[in-house]
């Protein structure tokens, strides 16, 4: 499983705080498919909620986040994708996908509203998983960008 760039994180002035991170990665030429491992970070709750200059790197881990808005785009023209919260390769199709999009032309936006979603992995970590399948035989994937923007609802272990 590969990891994807965290290229960019930050914390909003609103309440609750929404974080954005912002994610590239290179999928592998000649592959349909790929498993995508995003680190969720967040600010830790002892860090002061409003400060006078914005972070751009976060420190603290989200275990269990409301996902607002998702945006995902790469070279495809037809690819579908699902977000897990379990790291194991066979959880697509049971419980731990927790979000399925199907034929999306290079890029799709999605805004939820109240989506909770728990990390199942044992022990719990700050990660969710993206499995990308490539179905357009004339373009590569290339590289996919992805951006999160969620609020934290646990940020440590309980």
């Amino acid at each position: 499983m590969e990891t994807a760039t965290l290229v960019r994180s930050m914390a909003t002035y609103s309440l609750p705080q929404y974080i954005i991170a912002d994610y590239l990665y290179d999928f592998p030429i000649g592959d349909s498919t790929s498993i995508i491992e995003m680190e969720l970070p967040a600010l830790y709750s002892a860090e002061e909620s409003y400060r006078e200059s914005l972070s751009t790197k976060l420190t603290g881990k989200s275990y269990i986040i409301d996902l607002c808005s998702i945006s995902i785009s790469c070279s495809s023209e037809n690819f579908n994708f699902v977000i897990l919260n379990k790291n194991i390769t066979s959880s697509s199709g049971t419980i731990y996908e927790v979000l399925s999009y199907a034929e999306n032309d290079k890029s799709t936006s999605d805004v939820l509203n109240r989506f909770i979603i728990r990390n199942e992995d044992i022990p719990m970590d700050n990660k969710l998983y993206i499995k990308i399948t490539n179905h357009d035989l004339s373009n590569e994937v290339g590289v996919v960008q992805i951006q999160l923007t969620y609020s934290t609802l646990q940020d440590r272990l309980i």
